[in-house]
């Protein structure tokens, strides 16, 4: 009945930004949903079929559209808009199987990463496909309960490693369900759908959304020349004016670390070592502590931390260059530079020019000019207890491959390796991040135990495991010039960052006592192996016995087949370009390493390898040779022989020198860099992730939950897709143009809901924005509008910008993160973040009202201009003024439009009025003094204060009003309203 109303009426609410588009694409959706209900058998619901059954669907009182499906409904006949009747196989060829094969493939094909799933297709390539694959759906069907539903929930991201496919309210969701309907699937009733969610909403005005946006993007409240721009020029160019300053600086800082989280206290990005690639860094830190023990002193402390802060904003400064200076946020991957301050810029031996050189806030865009990797060619000089001077740098200067945020040492830090990982964590992040995909969600973890027993390279060869690692590990692979910590080719000679076990041990393989004493006397010794065809390796290996290494030659390497055929000979003592043992002679010698002899196995199989061997050294005890076969590192090698090859999208990387300068390349490119970047920026300015779908259809709240989940999928491919062509004409993949649009989208601007439809009601929970202030929000928000910060220091060079409370002491207390331990913000009020607040109004509220009403003149007050402690509830026209000035403050402290009658201001006054009147019980008659008032918090709070205010300083307060706005303005500064955007 709902479908058939609004076919009918066609009626939405208007708003900003909808029109005859959104209308048309909500009547083609129900039109295609109620046309397949039309056609379905009347009695298809029905266990028992009748004949007494109505045509049209009715729903009972009392009952669920989910659930009560036994009443299947139809539109009338003149409402069908078809001469005739639409089989499930023409839906099927022209609409599902472009679904099918667009989307669905890449996942769900044999063998693919689906894993275990009962809908395998197969690709258009297969001259049947469109045979098996509907009979795929009509199987899915006829075997699982509620199989419609399933298909649907799936489609729409609940339970599905794939997330949302098809968002509910779009055209392939409508032809999918017609489809299902076609085949004799059962759906359940969607009464909302994304498209109609925001019908009965009231957006918030302009000024409102204004105002929020101006907390966001400079932490301060608009001026009234700003709030007039809007008329002006519109209220899209209005906000993009705020996007200026060092208010939006902090706004991009803080939003990048918030997801990055790369300025966790790492101590040493940048670290001192003789055999490192940053020498100037490592002589710059020698001399400096030659210098502190020779003078006995511990002077110039802070060089090293200025210089570490430089390595570690690096990212986030890369993000606000590109956005404050309108270039295109592809360059966040595709920089071939590094942002740096002074400090660092010195030791990445860049010639850079600064305004302030001895500023550590200030970043430009550098290079990576005296990165070395080490080899024989490096000389150096030991000093007595400061490590190493690095006397000449060697001949391997780097052309460091700079990748915008991939490849800064702190990126690669804060996400990383080890012999095991092998890149996956900086691959897992950088999907997260940069492709808004969660690999780690992408498909439940197996609890087979078979799967979890597996030790045949698993997330190479176990499905269980594959359906994850099938993307992961080639992303894994294009960081491989990377090592632990971040340093490009950090191997002896610059070759690689491989880990040292893998290249030279084997902890698998087969282990022989060799007792032969000479060549003459050389022994045969075998393993049986199964080795997959292509380019393999036999692995041989000297073991440590007896607390020395054994010491063996080998002379020639055999491989027979399974029926004893010869199918690779070769005498070793003719090995070339091998980083383990060396020839002698006729013969190879090999000790404390393995070797890797290449071979080329023919087809699957199992094989004999063979090999003569003997004791070199004719020791008297037994020396011990391991065998193994298969895939090993060999010479030459950058990435592991065991993992799939570097590369991106079954795309492999072209080059081993610049793969994470190609991948870069190729996300940008791909489609999904665009939403991952919505996704990024979507809780700075809404206050909450992108939410996914609900893993069960008995969750709490399912409906609520999986429409808001598939209305905000649409809004993230929308504005996408906006980012990506340019806003209104201007150009791609601008910033400040995307942060415009969330901002002026009905998730941010929703006021209000004028319906208690309760799925309406849970799916646009989240929807207005109206968060919590950041600690650093509500901070700058005082200090715009007071002057005063609670708790300030005023330290020179400070890492942080002017540090103050809620920056420091408080700041994990009220909400904040560390980018650690701690990496979500507090988005509720708790009783301890309330207790911070309180104390934060409480010690603000006194120093306020004494600089506005005791030191600064008229025209320099920010709240309390036009008022004095003559003006009183008692005197002549003082309840007058004071209402005039509560609707300033409801205004600039709320951003409330009120009048001096309204509700709210006369609540502000009757409390004002109570307090005074107990403060005028009192036999006190001056203001608070220093120790009460504890301005000092403040280490500025002077600065704007006359010279000759002090001298002249009469705190008085005989009518008591100046302590009574105290107590107004720590309350106002406590409320909600205020904490909150």
């Amino acid at each position: 009945a709902t479908a058939l109303a609004i076919l009918v009426a066609g009626s939405v609410v208007a708003e900003e930004g909808s029109g005859l588009e959104e209308l048309e694409a909500q009547r083609e959706y129900e039109r295609q949903r109620a046309v397949g209900h039309a056609r379905m058998p009347d009695t298809m619901y029905a266990s028992t079929p009748s004949p007494a059954m109505p045509p049209h669907a009715f729903t009972v009182a009392g009952t669920s559209p989910r659930t009560d499906r036994r009443w299947p409904w139809r539109l009338p006949s003149g409402l069908i808009q078809s001469d005739e009747e639409e089989t499930a196989t023409d839906v099927f060829v022209e609409h599902i199987s472009p679904i099918v094969q667009g989307k669905c493939v890449t996942c769900h094909v044999e063998g693919g990463q689906s894993g275990h799933t009962r809908l395998v297709f197969v690709k258009e390539s297969d001259e049947d496909h469109l045979t098996h694959n509907q009979q795929q759906f009509e199987d899915f069907l006829a075997d699982v309960e509620d199989g419609a539903d399933v298909i649907l929930n799936k489609i729409r991201g609940v339970g599905h490693g794939g997330g949302i496919q098809v968002a509910l309210g779009s055209d392939d969701y409508a032809h999918m369900e017609r489809f299902l309907s076609l085949l004799g699937g059962e759906t359940s009733t969607v009464t909302l759908s994304p498209d109609s969610l925001f019908d009965t909403i009231r957006l918030a005005g302009h000024r409102e959304t204004f105002y929020r946006a101006a907390l966001i993007f400079g932490g301060r409240v608009p001026t009234d020349d700003e709030y007039a721009s809007i008329t002006e020029v519109g209220l899209r160019a209005a906000l993009r004016g705020l996007m200026t300053g060092p208010g939006f600086h902090e706004f991009l800082i803080r939003s990048a670390n918030d997801r990055l989280l790369t300025d966790r206290s790492i101590a040493n990005v940048i670290v001192a070592n003789p055999n490192g690639p940053f020498v100037d860094y490592n002589n710059n830190w020698v001399h400096r502590c030659e210098i502190r023990r020779a003078s006995n002193l511990f002077g110039d402390t802070d060089w090293n931390p200025l210089v570490q802060y430089g390595a570690r904003r690096a990212p986030l400064e890369l993000i606000a260059h590109v956005a404050e200076n309108d270039l295109p946020y592809t360059e966040i991957l595709t920089a071939d530079y590094v942002m740096a301050n002074p400090w660092s810029a010195v030791v990445y031996g860049a010639d850079i020019e600064f305004e302030d050189a001895e500023d550590p806030h200030e970043f430009k865009p550098a290079t990576f000019a005296s990165y070395f990797l080490n080899d024989s060619s490096r000389t150096g000089a030991d000093t007595a207890e400061c490590g190493g001077y690095i006397t000449y740098p060697g001949d391997l200067l780097l052309d460091y491959p700079h990748a915008g945020i991939l490849n800064t040492p702190v990126f690669l830090q804060r996400y990383p390796t080890t012999a095991t990982n092998r890149n996956r964590a900086r691959a897992r992040w950088t999907y997260y991040h940069f492709l808004g995909s969660d690999i780690e969600k992408s498909a439940s973890r197996t609890t087979d135990p078979d799967a979890l027993a597996d030790t045949d390279n698993p997330t190479l060869k176990n499905a269980a495991c594959t359906v994850c690692h099938a993307n992961l590990d080639p992303m894994a692979g294009a960081f491989q010039n990377y090592s632990d910590v971040g340093h490009y080719r950090e191997s002896f000679g610059g070759t690689d960052s491989l880990d040292g076990q893998y290249k030279w041990s084997v902890s698998d393989g087969v282990d022989f006592v060799i007792e032969a004493r000479t060549w003459e006397q050389r022994e045969t010794v075998s393993i049986e192996t199964s080795l997959a065809a292509g380019d393999r390796s036999v692995g041989l290996m000297a073991v440590r016995t007896g607390g020395r290494w054994s010491e063996i030659g080998l002379d020639l390497l055999t491989i027979r087949d399974e029926n004893g055929r010869v199918v690779s000979r070769q005498a070793l003592g003719d090995l070339e370009g091998q980083d383990c043992g060396t020839t002698r002679g006729d013969y190879y010698h090999v000790s404390p390493c393995l070797l890797a002899i290449p071979i080329d196995i023919p087809t699957d199989g199992d094989y004999l390898v063979e090999v003569e061997a003997w004791d070199v050294l004719g020791n008297s005890r037994p020396e011990t040779l391991r065998v193994t076969a298969g895939d090993l590192y060999r010479a030459g090698d950058t990435w592991y022989r065991d993992m799939r090859s570097p590369g991106f999208a079954a795309e492999p990387a072209p080059s081993a020198d610049n793969s994470v300068q190609w991948l870069a390349d190729r996300i940008v490119a791909d489609d999904r860099f665009a939403e991952a970047a919505v996704k990024f920026w979507w809780p700075a300015i809404m206050g909450a992730e992108v939410l996914p779908p609900p893993e069960q259809a008995d969750d709490a709240d399912f409906d609520g939950h999986l429409l808001a989940a598939n209305a905000q999928a649409n809004e993230v491919t929308r504005l996408a897709k906006v980012f990506r062509r340019g806003a209104h004409g201007g150009d791609p993949y601008n910033l400040k143009d995307l942060l415009v649009e969330m901002v002026v989208s009905k998730w941010f601007r929703t006021a209000a809901v004028d319906d208690d439809n309760p799925v309406r009601a849970v799916a646009l929970q989240d929807a207005g924005g109206n968060r919590l202030l950041t600690p650093e929000e509500l901070a700058s928000k005082t200090l715009s509008l007071t002057g005063v910060q609670w708790g300030r220091r005023d330290t020179q060079r400070s890492l942080m910008s002017r540090p103050h409370a809620l920056s420091m002491e408080y700041a994990i207390l009220y909400g904040g993160i560390d980018s650690d331990g701690i990496i979500e913000r507090g988005r509720e009020l708790t009783s301890v973040m309330l207790g911070v607040a309180q104390a934060h109004a409480a010690e603000i509220a006194c120093p306020v009202v004494l600089r506005e009403f005791y030191l600064l003149p008229d025209d320099a007050r920010r709240l309390f201009a036009g008022i004095d402690k003559s003006v009183t509830p008692g005197s002549d026209n003082g309840e007058v003024a004071i209402r005039r000035k509560l609707v300033e403050l409801h205004q600039k402290l709320f951003g409330e439009r009120v009048t001096s009658q309204s509700e709210e201001v006369s609540r502000t006054y009757e409390f004002l009025v109570d307090v005074w009147n107990r403060k005028r019980e009192s036999t006190w008659s001056r203001f608070f003094d220093g120790s009460e008032c504890r301005w000092s918090s403040d280490a500025r709070y002077f600065d704007d204060i006359p010279d000759n205010a002090l001298n002249a300083l009469d705190l008085s307060d005989p009518d008591a009003i100046a302590r009574t706005w105290t107590v107004v303005l720590a309350a106002m500064l406590m409320d909600p309203r205020y904490l909150h955007l």
